[in-house]
């Protein structure tokens, strides 16, 4: 995730050797209001965010599958 960001972020999992292929990728503002959501593909998701109005987001990267489950949070910064 490049950090602060300006155009887009990149989410990547690396959760072990039995990824999913679908992960749930949803970004909050700090006070909670979700802005983005969508279901990425594999290990990478690409996010959009050149239209976002600076300041700090959260990102959330979840899956589960069968046998396991796994989230991911990390902060972003949008700075342009």
């Amino acid at each position: 995730v490049p950090n602060p960001a300006a155009s887009h972020v990149s989410v990547t999992l690396n959760f072990g050797d039995n990824l999913p292929h679908f992960f749930d990728v949803a970004v909050f503002t700090v006070h909670g209001e979700l802005v983005h959501k969508e279901t990425a593909v594999y290990m990478t998701g690409n996010i959009d965010i050149s239209e976002w109005p600076d300041g700090l987001y959260v990102v959330s990267a979840s899956y589960t599958n069968a046998t396991q489950s796994g989230v991911l949070v990390k902060k972003i910064v949008v700075l342009k």
